[in-house]
């Protein structure tokens, strides 16, 4: 499902790293979710932004250096990433669903066939 969210981008101007590692913040921030985790592997964040793995190694270090998010590897898996609070996206708030909660009883629905309808209230 689609969802929109905000970019903090005053704190993304303020990071003090070159573009590269701030476009891979932006990626990263992409995967994550309300929490700020998110898996990628480094393949697929090469892929994204369109450099080799060492580029991508030398920017998440330089990230990682800057405090922008934490990591936890267990033996054999992708890195989980957890994007300090700055620079996790602004989600909107999900919007309540409208619920209407009755109550139908056999005399309802007894006063439904009365009225001619069926008890979806369709006439028949």
């Amino acid at each position: 499902m689609f969802q929109i969210a905000a970019v903090p981008f005053d704190e993304f101007d303020a990071l003090d790293v070159p573009d590269g590692p701030r476009w891979l913040l932006v990626r990263l921030a992409r995967y994550a979710d309300r929490e700020g985790q998110c898996f990628p592997s480094m393949r697929t964040l090469a892929a994204g932004a369109r450099k080799s793995l060492a580029t991508i190694c030398r920017w998440l270090k330089q990230l990682y250096d800057k405090g922008c998010f934490t990591r936890s590897r267990e033996k054999g898996r992708v890195y989980r990433y957890t994007l300090a609070e700055p620079y996790r996206l602004r989600w909107r708030e999900r919007p309540k669903p409208n619920t209407v909660h009755f109550t139908i009883t056999m005399a309802t629905v007894k006063s439904i066939r009365i009225m001619g309808c069926d008890a979806r209230g369709r006439s028949g």
